[in-house]
């Protein structure tokens, strides 16, 4: 190590982080995850570069036996050996199931053995991993549409989550400590078609039929999660659309309702604009952080332009009063979102997911930003569906922070207090800032009993 390194990896390494983004399943639902190897990288980034590398979809599909897929699917990861995201697999198995061998040459009973007993410990094993082994205090949780929707109408709906746990989550239920909710969006700005307000709403009792009724609704909805504890909102539009989000008229928007699946093109899109702006309104109002998915998507949905953070700018300038988080920096196009961070005061650079997609481009990344962008700006999240996922993302975002940190410290253009200083306000400091979050004193810097 250099004359840095030690001392920062050491601070770095006790910070209790504050992880802004993630979708894991609820703890009481591990203990019936039939989880094993296959299922296991069906739902880790890595299947991106599966498929990129010619393992698609109807690979996966393919008749067989367990053993049999998990061979082919080997033979898949063996092209990938040189991607973070097998990196991540490594450390996975390595470091939390103590499995010293290659993994590529162990058999599916083997390794889905490893996967099947960790799971089996439910909440004991959620402590293990993002307590004693991460060290992250809290996580900001992203449950999707309907599970967001339920947990909103909690006091109304007594029935069990989406995954068949038979007990509803609420964010203040002892066992929970670790998690904080963030509501789901996409399905308002599909408002316009029966079907999607069918697919929600009547679920759990609402009938809206009026526009009116609806923009009202949208109202209620914002103080609501406001008082049930929910931090922020989320879209992923990007994955549906482009960004380029225009202030409409109400009577565009309305046109698309009383049209439903017969709106134009136009008024449909119009429609999403209008209430894109109408949810970036009152989540200002009610001051609630907007959270927006920009650049790549992931899970093998297809490339595509338009995704890019500068789309926002119009959307971020009109609504001042409102945070808006900039999901993944905008992979590929990270230097736009820095841009924006940089010269908007209400736009916030995440790093989310992106210190796994490039390890390499995020060092960089985070250096040149940090010579730009105010260090307060700039916050961290894993977005994983797996604790296992998000200890080896944790730990690599960790890592990357000793080793820029330090080369700027040997640089003399930081001094070490400065150095803790942006690290704490990375990994903790800045998204309970950003996300007005309440959490106790931790003078020992072990994170295990967030309110």
């Amino acid at each position: 190590m250099g004359r840095y390194d030690e001392e920062l990896a050491e601070f770095i390494g006790r910070i209790p982080v504050v992880d802004t983004h993630e979708h894991f399943c609820f703890p009481h639902c591990l203990k019936t995850d039939k989880r094993n190897i296959l299922s296991m990288i069906q739902g880790m980034y890595i299947t991106d570069d599966l498929r990129s590398a010619g393992f698609g979809s109807g690979d996966w599909a393919k008749a067989g036996s367990p053993e049999e897929k998990w061979r082919a699917v080997r033979a898949g990861l063996r092209k990938t050996r040189n991607t973070t995201y097998y990196k991540v697999l490594k450390l996975i198995f390595r470091e939390l199931y103590q499995v010293e061998d290659d993994i590529l040459t162990l058999d599916y009973a083997v390794l889905s053995r490893y996967t099947q007993e960790s799971a089996a410990k439910g909440e004991e094993w959620y402590d293990y991993v993002l307590g004693d082994r991460a060290n992250i205090q809290v996580s900001l949780l992203d449950k999707g549409q309907t599970t967001n929707f339920e947990l909103w109408l909690l006091e109304k709906n007594k029935g069990g989550d989406c995954q068949g746990g038979g007990k509803t989550f609420a964010p203040e239920k002892a066992g929970y400590h670790r998690f904080k909710p963030v509501f789901r969006t996409d399905f308002l700005s599909f408002g316009y078609l029966a079907g999607a307000r069918t697919a929600v709403f009547e679920k759990f009792g609402i009938k809206i039929e009026t526009f009116e009724e609806y923009e009202a609704f949208l109202a209620e909805l914002m103080s609501t999660l406001k008082s049930r504890g929910f931090y922020g909102i989320k879209s992923t539009l990007g994955y549906y659309r482009d960004l380029n989000f225009l202030p409409q008229g109400r009577e565009k928007a309305a046109r698309a309702w009383a049209a439903g699946k017969d709106a134009s093109a136009a008024d449909a899109r119009s429609f999403q604009d209008y209430i894109v702006y109408l949810l970036a309104k009152k989540a200002g109002e009610h001051d609630i952080v907007y959270e927006i998915h920009t650049g790549m998507r992931c899970f093998g949905s297809l490339y595509t332009k338009g995704n890019g953070p500068h789309e926002l700018v119009e959307l971020i300038n009109a609504n001042p009063d409102t945070r808006f988080d900039l999901f993944h920096s905008g992979y590929p196009w990270v230097w736009q979102a820095s841009a924006m961070a940089k010269s908007i005061p209400n736009a916030y650079l995440s790093l989310n997911w992106l210190s796994v997609i490039c390890e390499t481009l995020t060092k960089n990344y985070l250096s040149e930003s940090l010579d730009a962008v105010p260090y307060s700006k700039i916050t961290w999240g894993g977005d994983c569906f797996y604790v296992e996922e998000a200890y080896a993302h944790c730990r690599m975002m960790r890592q990357i922070l000793t080793e820029v940190l330090a080369e700027k410290a040997a640089s003399g253009h930081y001094d070490l207090e400065l150095c803790k200083e942006i690290a704490a306000g990375i990994l903790r400091e800045n998204a309970i800032a950003l996300y007005g979050l309440k959490l106790p004193e931790d003078p020992e810097g072990k994170g295990r009993q967030p309110v």
